[in-house]
């Protein structure tokens, strides 16, 4: 993918000048509507613009097709949404369609798209996000750095809250622009305490002091910032929350110990509690990336040391173990290296992406988007060799991409586009062609009077403005127009089940007008049951045909779990082996000791070949790990078969829409034809009857037209389901894996520890049968092992799919009550209709009026929906080139066979 869009050096306004002119945006477009009241009732109705939703308020005024598009179907249909609610309706169908088209107007009335940035630890992650959103926010150095996950959102006040992700409660929630002096210099106080043990880059930016020189220790007084500015003490929570300092750590030092002491005060200071272990961070901000619909989710770094840890009887979770979980609510994730293109981040990513959903995922290559930062490194050829070498260690992962799909990206020159940062401390000032012109005897103003225009063209090739183009128009625009069109059918549906009905019964009365009660309880009830007979009849056929589908499907997805077992084993055998021949070959090269203790290696002169080695052995015997590609590319065919059976069920009940149509109108004809038959039945009635039949066609049309966008709905409901199976299977299957291989690490660990002490110095038994050659041979999965490790795969998946695939068939069965909900609202129209037309010719004829004046109401509103979303939706359409039959249609009349 190429990116050709140049930079704009007018893209960078105040923020100030960015909210009055968005503000402005608003109430102009508001007062030339004449609707600026109206309006702000309805959004404040349906909570838009709140700073405590998460989400893009609606802009009214924009000059982009997705932002028209938005406002006007979320404003439209907010209105109807509000007249239907005024008055109470018993119609449960009409009801529920209120109900999800108020869902998915929420969700497009705050619409985000949410990117998670994924990567090896220290590969620049929290940078590139810096870069981004213009501002040095997100706290960052060269050694593992964020220890819990970042949301990042938009809101026009900057806010931090945090959440603890054990109990779901929020722990924290500060409005930064409302905090007292002596809170924010505590904060301060703590950020000092930290930056020996982390040398955190943001303060570079706020203090003339030397934050790299390791004598340089800060006070309060050292670092410029203040606490009425709210951009400054989000940065300083952020340190305070996101920042590792090594909590994970097994083992600390005095140092640490006194820093960590300190951040639990000064969290307990804050109200958040000593319990609250695990937590994630949200953060309202306020720059035009977030504005347009995107949450940037910072992640920890995969492949840190900082494993999981028990505190306060709660288990602390692994960076890993976070970052994995949290990538499972993204949309899309940024996958970062840094510009050496390192090996080590393979594994981490194809573990990762073997359970990662990725919301709405379609194709899951397409949703990754690979960054290589710290491009401006690469010289020449360079660029083009790594951009293959990170290629193919995509494909390692199963991740299709081209070289020239890799993204270039230098996020340190984003430094050009921050807010309110002064130059003279910007890192790039502090680089060593700036020191040769300070030895050369130049002014900071003189150099950066010499550096900014370069660093303005390293900005113009950085990659960071065609990044967040492509975020907009690949992600944003798209993902804005989708939620629009599901909006507008969700309106359309609403309008069926709102005035069809109404429709119907109007007809009835015109048609059947004066007839007598018998008449009308006859013609009722050969249409209830001409209608429903043919219902029952398909309903049975597509029950029988889920229970074929679910006796086939059990037995081969058993199969499948069988032929897993030995693939799982075979995985873990084949780790093992590599693990012992790699160490094996370690071990050969050992000096060994002197005859009298033959078989021993002294390790205990420091700086000796045998004291390098042992401390090699110690680091490769942590390195077990097992590649369950295999394993679960096999789980992967289970559960599409599943999926393709389910494919299946719904083509079934697609397909029996239009044959339920053609059955029920053969149906309600035989049925007419048998009453002209009848002696003692009038031409009058007869006629009814036809019309009567012909009305009950024309609904069950537009129910029908209904009931598919409801089994559309269904559809990504039991996606949704899958898409949760798989994630259980693989999060067991990676739980099973850390199982065994923490047992043979712990195993190897203990022997070497407890088995070199010698004399008086400490040496490690090699040869023998006592010694570490043959342990080494002989590790090998017990037969007890096997056997667990058989049960725990049968018992996954038992539980995990045979169990769930019953709950997933259930779910697909409930496709039949569409079809049972449909003869209840036909046997319901019928008895209304009935109940309407016993009373006196007079009485049918005001009741058929209040119908008419119903329908018109409603009808108004609709046609109101329709001329205030159709030209922006016809746009919308042209501009993505739309290829769906069903969506074109739609053009000019959105509303079309309502």
């Amino acid at each position: 993918m190429k990116y050709k869009k140049k930079y704009n050096k007018n893209r960078y306004e105040s923020a100030e000048r960015d909210r009055k002119n968005v503000t402005a945006g608003k109430r102009n477009a508001a007062e030339h509507n004449g609707q600026e009241a109206e309006y702000n009732g309805h959004a404040a109705a349906a909570g838009a613009g709140t700073d405590n939703q998460v989400g893009q308020d609606v802009v009214l005024g924009s000059d982009s097709k997705t932002d028209a598009l938005q406002a006007a179907v979320y404003y439209e249909g907010m209105r109807v949404l509000n007249v239907l609610s005024e008055g109470k309706s018993e119609d449960q169908e009409r009801t529920a369609a209120c109900e999800n088209a108020g869902r998915v107007l929420d969700e497009l009335g705050h619409f985000y798209y949410n990117i998670g940035f994924a990567g090896e630890q220290s590969c620049g992650k929290s940078t590139v996000v810096n870069s981004l959103i213009q501002y040095p926010l997100m706290p960052t150095c060269n050694l593992t750095t964020t220890c819990t996950v970042v949301r990042l959102v938009y809101g026009s006040k900057i806010r931090v809250i945090a959440t603890d992700d054990d109990t779901g409660k929020r722990v924290f929630d500060m409005d930064c622009s409302d905090i007292s002096e002596s809170k924010f210099n505590r904060l301060k106080e703590y950020t000092c305490l930290a930056m020996p043990i982390l040398v955190i880059d943001n303060i570079n930016y706020f203090t003339d002091k030397d934050i790299y020189n390791e004598n340089t220790r800060l006070t309060p007084d050292d670092i410029d910032m203040h606490y009425t500015n709210p951009r400054e003490v989000a940065l300083l929570l952020l340190v305070l929350l996101s920042v590792y300092i090594g909590q994970n750590d097994p083992e600390m030092t005095d140092d640490k110990k006194r820093v960590i002491a300190k951040r639990n005060e000064i969290m307990r200071y804050f109200g958040i509690p000593d319990e609250t272990v695990n937590y994630s961070v949200l953060v309202q901000w306020d720059c035009d990336l977030l504005k347009s619909g995107i949450m940037i989710t910072d992640l920890p770094g995969l492949g840190a040391s900082a494993k999981a840890k028990k505190i306060h009887g709660r288990i602390l979770k692994s960076h890993d173990d976070i970052t994995k979980e949290a990538i499972q609510e993204s949309d899309a994730m940024v996958f970062l290296e840094e510009y050496t293109v390192k090996d080590v981040g393979t594994a981490a990513l194809r573990e990762m992406l073997s359970s990662a959903r990725l919301k709405e995922v379609v194709n899951k290559g397409e949703r990754i988007i690979p960054v290589l930062n710290m491009a401006d490194r690469l010289k020449g050829a360079q660029r083009g060799t790594n951009q293959q070498k990170f290629a193919d260690l995509l494909l390692g992962a199963n991740v299709k991409k081209q070289a020239s799909d890799i993204i270039l990206y230098s996020a340190i020159f984003g430094e050009y586009a921050y807010n309110d940062i002064m130059t003279s401390r910007f890192l790039y000032f502090k680089s060593e062609s700036a020191e040769e012109k300070r030895d050369d005897g130049m002014s900071e103003e003189e150099i950066i009077e010499t550096m900014l225009p370069k660093l303005r063209s390293k900005y113009e090739t950085s990659g960071i403005e065609e990044l967040k183009d492509f975020f907009r128009t690949t992600y944003i625009e798209r993902g804005k127009y989708n939620k629009a069109v599901a909006a507008v059918c969700a309106v359309r549906n609403l309008a069926i089940q709102a005035v069809a009905p109404l429709e119907s019964r109007a007809k009835s009365c015109r048609i059947l007008g004066d007839a007598t009660k018998d008449a009308v309880n006859d013609i009722t009830g050969i249409l209830k049951d001409a209608a429903i007979e043919p219902i029952n009849d398909y309903t049975g056929e597509l029950q029988e045909g889920i229970e074929q589908i679910t006796n086939q499907t059990q037995p081969v997805v058993e199969a499948m779990l069988e032929a897993e077992t030995s693939l799982y084993q075979k995985a873990f055998e084949k780790a093992l082996d590599d693990y012992k021949n790699r160490l094996l070959d370690l071990v050969g090269g050992f000096n060994l000791t002197w005859s009298g203790l033959g078989f021993k290696a002294q390790i205990d002169v420091v700086g000796s070949d045998n004291y390098i080695l042992y401390h090699k052995v110690m680091a490769e015997i942590e390195k077990f790990s097992v590649d369950v590609v295999e394993v679960n590319s096999q789980y992967e065919k289970i559960l599409g078969y599943v999926d393709s059976q389910i494919d299946q069920i719904y083509k079934q009940a697609i397909t029996g829409l239009e044959k339920l149509k053609k059955s029920l109108k053969a149906s309600v004809g035989k049925s007419i034809e048998r009453a002209q038959a009848k002696s003692q039945m009038s031409d009058a009635v007869v006629t009814a009857m036809t019309g009567m039949g012909d009305t009950l066609l024309t609904f069950m049309d537009k129910q029908i037209l209904a009931m598919s966008q409801n089994l559309d709905m269904q559809q990504e409901s039991i996606c949704d389901a899958g898409n949760a199976v798989v994630e259980q299977v693989m999060k067991q299957n990676t739980d099973m894996t850390d199982s065994f291989t923490s047992a043979i690490r712990a195993s190897m660990k203990d022997f070497i520890q407890n088995g070199f002490f010698f004399s008086k110095r400490e040496y490690l038994f090699i040869d023998g049968s006592d010694g570490l050659k043959e342990k080494i041979r002989t590790l090998a999965l017990t037969q007890e092992e096997k056997d667990n490790m058989e049960s725990n795969i049968r018992i996954v998946g038992s539980r995990e799919i045979v169990g769930k695939l019953n709950q997933w068939m259930d779910q697909a069965g409930e496709i039949i009550d569409i079809y049972t909900d449909l003869g209840i609202r036909i046997k319901q129209l019928m008895d209304e209709t009935a109940k309407e037309l016993t009373g006196t010719a007079g009485d049918n004829q005001s009741v058929y009026e209040g119908l008419l004046a119903q329908i018109a109401a409603l009808q108004k509103e609709f046609y109101a929906f329709r001329q205030g979303v159709q030209k922006q939706f016809d746009e919308a359409v042209e501009y993505f080139h739309e290829t769906d039959p069903n969506i074109i249609r739609m053009k000019g009349n959105v509303l079309i066979d309502v």
